[in-house]
């Protein structure tokens, strides 16, 4: 049965995405599902390229699959920042923006090109850029509120968002990235920036926080819709072990943001919790250097 389920996706990303798509789709499920238990805030799909058209087919493919979810259940929506797509619902997204900005959750780190070395984003900047956080979570909230009073909360095809159109000095899409992805490290640079960081050799401590369970370990535990899609992303294997974040943040700051980090994944724990999983939550922490680092 799981391996019938297992083609009913497939064929769901081949008619979305193309051919190509037959190597993500398992992982990309189970991002869903961490998504939907309110484990991480939304899912850049860098699995492969993809435009926005062919998000929207993935979206009205995922309702035809999750109709059976109940009227509250979680609802995905497609994101578009410049060329890259996100993924989230955007009820869970809205709530936890709002508290990660409200509690200024996250250090500001500024990697400009111009820089010798990374360093603390300076006071006045990053006071534009929490302006500009909390400019963009009111207008995901708006956009809710008028898909709800619309009654397109349904519709696969009005479920789009442009985040591109903010375009002032300070916006810079790394920064975007990361508040999105509820990161408690978030990198900005100027513009310059974009194409060039001061990151460069900068020893820098990885973050990996991984989901690991044998499928059989969570059925009694989630949703039953939910469960089905873990059943669906972890082929025959008897556990799988999906990363759900990965972020880095330079040794030498570490003082900035070492709480910060404690408190996110305290916070995840505490949501892993509610659903008895917090043992399956598992954090590492490496140190790497690399000669270029591409954002």
């Amino acid at each position: 049965m799981a391996d019938a389920c297992a083609k009913e996706w497939n064929s769901i990303f081949q008619k979305s995405l193309g051919k190509l798509s037959s190597k993500c789709y398992r992982s990309f499920l189970l991002d869903i599902v961490a998504i939907f238990l309110g484990l991480k805030p939304s899912l850049l799909f860098d699995y492969a390229v993809v435009e926005w058209k062919s998000a929207i087919r993935l979206v009205a493919g995922l309702a035809t699959k999750t109709s059976g979810f109940t009227d509250s259940s979680p609802l995905l929506y497609v994101l578009k920042v410049d060329e890259d797509v996100f993924y989230a619902d955007l009820r869970l997204l809205v709530k936890r923006l709002r508290e990660s900005v409200d509690m200024e959750e996250f250090t500001l780190i500024d990697i400009s090109g111009k820089l010798h070395e990374p360093r603390i984003l300076e006071k006045e900047l990053a006071d534009r850029v929490k302006r500009q956080f909390h400019r963009i979570v009111e207008d995901l909230q708006e956009k809710y509120k008028e898909f709800t009073q619309r009654g397109e909360l349904v519709v696969p095809d009005s479920r789009v968002i442009n985040l591109s159109n903010y375009g002032d000095d300070n916006w810079c899409v790394p920064s975007i990235f990361g508040f999105l992805l509820g990161y408690p490290v978030i990198y900005w640079c100027d513009r310059a920036g974009d194409l060039y960081n001061c990151l460069s050799m900068v020893p820098l401590n990885r973050y990996t926080l991984t989901f690991k369970a044998a499928p059989s370990a969570l059925h009694a535990r989630l949703p039953a819709s939910y469960y089905n899609l873990v059943e669906a992303g972890c082929e025959e294997k008897d556990a799988f072990n999906q990363t759900l974040f990965s972020f880095t943040a330079p040794v030498a700051l570490e003082c900035y943001y070492k709480s910060k980090v404690s408190n996110w994944f305290k916070r995840i724990c505490e949501v892993g919790e509610t659903f008895g999983i917090t043992e399956h939550l598992t954090i590492q922490k490496t140190t790497v250097t690399f000669s270029q680092v591409t954002l």
